[in-house]
């Protein structure tokens, strides 16, 4: 562009388009472009017709291609105004004379591309150019090679070059005149026949011995089902379909068909595309697959595959693919032609490249005829396929049911290595009595075999069926070879998203096959290494967390942290003074109502202007009470940072809790711990540990044992109160079940774990202040543990001993 185009008086090229984008809103843009590409200082209509009567009208328009537009749009012309006309002539002057000779032809291109791309449902955006020259690069012309391109578009593709014949089918109007005036826009002469007819109704093929066909269908359109295509391989839905099927069904001697088709249809499981895949693959008909990055089309992320296929060959024995995606190509949308080109030059000089290999066809048979490239250029992984220990689940079809259960749909799949277990109470989202997928009974990995997002999520089922959506499927687990901390651990891994990728195609826009995730391999080593694989897994991700919170409290200023804990433990001690002091001012005051003054809790001041001493004494231990909780409430943040881990014999731990505990109650409640038969061997007693820190650990206790004693207990004989701490693990397992029981009092009905351990929360007569139980599931999910709140009587009807249950589940590690 010249220096002119800065100054006073010339448009930008920003100002041009926007100029363009309001005259079309009024005049047909295809108009415009046309009188443009007149290059007269002004056609009126009597010039036009003129032009259009003359006995050589491509002499006069200067273009055979401009010639047909022209005739084409003739109704158009003359139905311009002289209002229309002055406008586009002062249009097409400020555009001419505002960039050099040279510019113009890319200006007028891209307003065409502009163009096209304002029109709804059009499917003709045309291709980069550089990837037709790529991919005709890989194929041998003869001098009497003539192209066929059934879905021309803009007929792009005739650019490629001037010598050899290319004729076009474009069947919408506007895009075909658009290709005939981007021809013409060429200005050079090309042997370009555009034709406005429909291929799918009128396929003319081709006929030379040389003969290509060559064609980018629009993607994903349906065909119209009263057209009945319907074969030996299925029924056709699709164009692209119908193209590949056309384009391959009457090959011969040296005649070639190349398509640029979305690469999901190189191994969507749609019956006829499958069946047709096996058929060209068989018959060696399947030459060359180039699977290009996403990111080529600037309108659109489909990735493309390119594909050359040829008439049969009975010892055709492999097909040639190329793998450019990654980093082969930096930036597609900038460089792509550049590095195209680079690469073609490199194929040309020699073919034992990394971006090519030659696959077999019976390898493409042992994998069902995918052709997606990517699946070929899997590394090779050591360790166990999937289906050495998982096994696809079943689901039952309940077509007329009458109860309302539980849904789980893909949104609500956990998509975390540490946090994926979900339960049917989390996963109901709603009830419904038309469930769309089928039920599972028992507890089950699920897995999203929709767009390569595995999620692994462990759904625990308990006392009811839960409805799981069509796109996830259920697999059971042989927790005898692997640990499912471990498994969930490996699913998110890159090595299997790799895998997932190169199974599930390059677009990603199909399933994954169950099939295809049980051929996932992966290593596998004996339990007991999966087990420190899975600590150290934590321990990572526990000092990368502490990394980023150590981060963030440096920004936030860390000072604050410092001053919390400063005066919580300057405080702490006082506090606990004023509460024995007050205590031991209750009993006093006790013994004096018991043997001297029997009223002195009635006593008032002597003027009478003040409550009675019983009324202090609540308010004084009502605050004293609320200072407490509020300290709490303030430290435990800090003492989770400033948490120390160690190895705590989790039986020892418990035994001498409960010991304690007789002791320090003794006069308030009855203590019982049991604990299962596997204890009875020393070795589990001393070697089964977690990792916690104590101090939260045991305040953890002392909160379920304050809760039990306040809420549950209040107003009871002695003989009715009784807690029960019961221990429970199972050999090989990774976890441990605390579960601590309580008569007395039960909860309301519904009160489940989720209220339980929601700040806040409150319920009962005997209400606290709702903070217990979010401190102590907040403490047990820092251990990396859980919290589920049982009411036993709801259960049980009534009839069981201990009305509440609180279960705690931990992860051990049994010391060898």
């Amino acid at each position: 562009m010249s220096d002119m185009n800065h100054s006073e008086g010339y448009k930008s090229k920003k100002e041009i388009f926007h100029e363009f984008s309001r005259l079309a809103k009024k005049i047909k843009p295809e108009v415009i472009i046309a009188y443009v590409l007149l290059q007269e200082n002004r056609l009126d209509e009597e010039k036009i017709q003129k032009g259009l009567e003359s006995e050589n009208p491509v002499d006069f328009f200067g273009s055979k291609y401009l010639y047909q537009a022209i005739s084409n749009l003739k109704g158009d012309f003359l139905q311009l105004s002289e209002d229309d006309l002055d406008e586009i002539y002062a249009f097409d002057t400020d555009f001419v004379c505002s960039y050099e000779t040279e510019d113009v032809p890319g200006i007028i291109d891209s307003l065409i591309l502009v163009t096209l791309e304002g029109r709804q449902n059009s499917m003709s955006y045309p291709i980069p150019i550089e990837l037709v020259q790529f991919l005709m690069g890989l194929i041998d012309f003869h001098s009497d090679t003539k192209i066929y391109n059934p879905f021309s578009g803009t007929g792009t593709l005739s650019f490629y070059s001037n010598e050899i014949p290319y004729l076009g089918q474009e069947r919408d109007f506007v895009v075909w005149i658009l290709g005939l005036l981007r021809l013409a826009n060429k200005r050079i002469e090309i042997k370009a026949d555009l034709k406005l007819e429909d291929s799918v109704k009128f396929w003319r093929g081709i006929d030379g011995p040389n003969d290509l066909i060559i064609s980018v269908p629009p993607f994903n359109v349906p065909i119209e089902r009263s057209l009945g295509m319907v074969n030996n391989f299925g029924r056709i839905k699709r164009i692209e379909e119908y193209a590949l099927y056309k384009g391959t069904q009457d090959l011969k001697e040296r005649q070639k068909a190349m398509f640029l088709f979305p690469s999901s249809i190189l191994s969507s499981n749609a019956k006829f595309l499958k069946n047709y895949r096996k058929h060209l693959v068989e018959n060696g008909m399947v030459s060359t697959i180039v699977q290009f990055p996403s990111g080529i089309l600037g309108h659109s992320g489909i990735m493309l595959s390119g594909i050359i296929l040829q008439s049969p060959r009975k010892n055709h024995s492999s097909i040639k693919m190329i793998d450019l995606t990654g980093d082969k190509i930096k930036n597609p949308r900038k460089n792509i032609g550049e590095e195209l080109s680079d690469f073609n030059e490199i194929l040309l000089q020699k073919d034992e490249i990394d971006e090519v290999r030659y696959v077999s066809t019976s390898e493409v048979a042992e994998n069902d005829y995918d052709l997606n490239v990517l699946r070929y250029w899997l590394p090779v992984y050591d360790g166990e396929k999937l289906s050495n220990f998982l096994e696809p689940g079943r689901t039952e079809n309940r077509e007329n049911v009458l109860a309302f259960y539980p849904e789980v749909d893909l949104g609500d799949l956990k998509n975390d290595p540490i946090d994926y277990i979900l339960r049917p109470e989390k996963a109901a989202k709603g009830l419904t009595s038309k469930p769309l997928g089928g039920f599972v009974n028992e507890s089950c990995l699920l897995i999203s075999v929709h767009m390569g997002q595995l999620k692994p999520t462990w759904l625990e089922v308990q006392n009811e069926p839960v409805c799981i959506a069509p796109n996830i499927v259920p697999f059971k687990v042989d927790r005898s070879q692997i640990h499912l901390s471990y498994l969930i651990q490996v699913l998110h891994s890159k090595e299997v998203k790799e895998q997932v990728l190169a199974y599930g195609g390059a677009s990603m826009l199909k399933s994954l096959s169950i099939q295809d995730f049980l051929s996932i391999r992966m290593n596998l080593p004996d339990l007991n290494d999966q087990k420190e694989l899975i600590s150290t897994f934590r321990r990572e991700i526990i000092k990368e967390e502490e990394r980023k919170l150590e981060e963030l409290r440096s920004k936030m200023g860390v000072d604050i942290a410092d001053d919390i804990s400063f005066l919580r433990h300057s405080l702490a001690g006082n506090l606990q003074k004023s509460r024995d002091a007050s205590e031991d001012l209750t009993k006093i005051i006790n013994e004096l109502e018991q043997t001297i003054c029997p009223k002195i809790k009635e006593a008032k001041a002597e003027n009478d202007t003040t409550l009675p001493l019983q009324k202090y004494l609540d308010i004084l231990n009502r605050e004293l009470e609320n200072a407490r909780q509020t300290l709490s409430r303030a430290s435990l943040k800090i003492d989770i940072l400033d948490k120390e881990i160690e190895e705590i014999p989790i039986f020892n731990f418990l035994e001498k809790y409960t010991s304690e505990l007789r002791v320090l109650k003794r006069n308030l409640f009855a203590v019982d711990f049991k604990f299962d038969d596997v204890f009875s061997e020393p070795v589990l007693k001393e070697n089964l540990v977690i990792k916690a820190d104590r101090k939260l650990l045991k305040k953890v206790f002392e909160n379920i044992v304050e809760n039990a004693n306040k809420h549950a207990f209040a107003d009871l004989a002695l003989q009715d109160k009784e807690l029960q701490i019961k221990i429970s693990y199972k050999e090989g397992e990774d976890t441990i079940k605390i579960v601590i029981s309580n008569t007395g009092k039960s909860l309301p009905d519904k009160f489940g774990t989720s209220k339980f351990i929601r700040k806040g929360s409150r319920t009962g007569e005997n209400a606290g202040n709702g903070y217990g139980g979010y401190l102590i599931n907040t403490i047990i999910e820092v251990h990396n543990g859980q919290v589920e709140l049982i009411n036993n009587n709801e259960n049980d009807g009534g009839n069981y001993k201990y009305v509440t249950s609180l279960e705690l589940k931990l992860p051990v590690e049994l010391k060898v």
